[in-house]
């Protein structure tokens, strides 16, 4: 009896041995897990924090094209917000967008409310200045998410005949560290030049247009 009873506890021992074993191993299994996940997010931190630094923090983007047409016509298709509507690069990405009209279009004031599809998002823009050639623009972005920026039209005329006008149209925006990494690694800079020659392009369309309709 005393012999089954010695057999009895040795064998209890050994699997609390083998079972303490096992959760020693798993136990040890999951802290290096947790170990290399730690070093992993830590090294992703600091590449974020790198590419903050690195990123820049300032989007400039400017674009020109020259329109066979009188200032004055430009002026009116370009600054005029019912008119922008027609050649903007985002009307064409979403014709059903709903827009509201504010203040005097074409002078200081003026405003242009939108809300579209998510590629387009929801903003606003007005008229802040007019100064010679130059009309600046304040932009407004709601969605997909908010932030703002300057927006800038030089309308020029330029000593030819017949008539020729230059249009040069910018923005200027700052993206706070570490949101400037999405705009870097979104490439956002060469996205909105290309928004705005396709812009450009469709304003230089639009004139022509109206010049014939007018003719």
């Amino acid at each position: 009896m005393w012999t089954a009873m010695f057999y009895r506890s040795l064998m209890f021992r050994q699997v609390l041995v083998l079972k303490k074993r096992v959760f020693l191993s798993k136990y040890f299994a999951l802290m290096k897990a947790l170990k290399i996940i730690l070093y992993v997010l830590g090294g992703i931190l600091l590449l974020l924090l790198l590419l903050g630094l690195i990123a820049p923090v300032n989007l400039e983007v400017e674009d020109s094209i020259k329109i066979e047409a009188p200032r004055d016509l430009v002026f009116e298709q370009t600054v005029h917000f019912p008119n922008f509507h027609h050649w903007s690069p985002w009307t064409h990405r979403d014709p059903d967008m709903e827009v509201t009209y504010g203040g005097n279009q074409g002078e200081v004031g003026a405003t242009y409310r939108w809300e579209g599809i998510e590629e387009v998002g929801s903003g606003m823009q007005e008229i802040v200045s007019i100064s010679g050639d130059t009309v600046n623009v304040a932009l407004r972005f709601y969605e997909p998410f908010e932030s703002e920026a300057k927006a800038y039209y030089i309308i020029s005329k330029l000593e030819s005949n017949p008539p020729l006008t230059r249009v040069s149209w910018g923005m200027q925006s700052t993206f706070p560290r570490p949101f400037n990494i999405v705009a870097w690694l979104g490439n956002f800079e060469r996205k909105i030049g290309e928004e705005y020659r396709e812009g450009l392009s469709s304003l230089k369309e639009r004139v022509a247009e109206v010049e014939a309709d007018e003719g």
